[in-house]
């Protein structure tokens, strides 16, 4: 084989290395239906259509359809992440009002207690060599945090507000909406779930995320 030929076939093994998709996913379906272990196609922007394929054979979805999907690597189907999209709104707590965004985003459980759902927004997933990572954000309102609580009686995934300016703007939020666990409300504070700016507060804590959500969403427990 010449030399030409040598690297051409290279390429073209090169190209079918690259274009390998290792997404897998586990799709529940709102009636019922389950389909396991399929190769979902990642988009550019996550939205209403959702790509799979099954047996070479590409399919596209609604997303409303979708109850919720767990999402893994093919080499780490151990370690499955739970999407779902979520209607979205803010509570203001001040007017005690509830507010529908009549929109939804593709969000990732980050954590869970019996209580309370701790979710980020998303708009894109990157799948690595043996991993998944995520591009946070996704909100049609780009003066929104991309963190979300949501308990089992809320219809919608609740906004976590900020402020810059005003740090306790999200602590006051907190304990208005988790106003009935008065010991976790206690621990609102500087001195109980407050991050600081230490070597991990990229992931748990900035001016965006002054707390540590998926803590209280695990300890959140209300009063009967």
């Amino acid at each position: 084989m010449n030399r030409f030929l040598i690297f051409i076939s290279i390429a073209i093994a090169s190209i079918t290395a690259l274009a390998k998709n290792n997404a897998r996913a586990d799709i529940f379906f709102t009636n019922g239906e389950i389909l396991e272990n399929i190769e979902l196609k990642l988009p550019g922007s996550w939205y209403e259509i959702v790509e799979y394929y099954i047996d070479g054979k590409k399919y596209k979805i609604n997303a409303d359809s979708i109850d919720h999907m767990l999402l893994y690597h093919v080499e780490v189907p151990e370690r499955k992440v739970f999407l779902s999209r979520n209607p979205i709104g803010k509570y203001d707590f001040k007017k005690n009002e509830i507010k529908d965004f009549k929109a939804k985003n593709w969000q990732v459980l980050e954590s869970e207690g019996p209580n309370l759902r701790y979710w980020i927004s998303f708009w894109k997933v990157k799948v690595g060599k043996d991993g998944i990572s995520f591009n946070v954000g996704g909100n049609e309102r780009t003066y929104l945090t991309p963190y979300y609580f949501q308990k089992p009686t809320d219809p919608i995934a609740f906004n976590i507000p900020s402020n810059f300016y005003r740090p306790a703007a999200t602590r006051d939020w907190l304990a208005a909406y988790l106003a009935d666990d008065p010991e976790i409300v206690k621990r609102i504070t500087e001195k109980g779930y407050f991050s600081k700016k230490q070597s991990d507060f990229l992931r748990h804590g900035s001016a965006a995320n002054p707390f540590y959500y998926e803590d209280i969403a695990v300890d959140y427990n209300p009063q009967k």
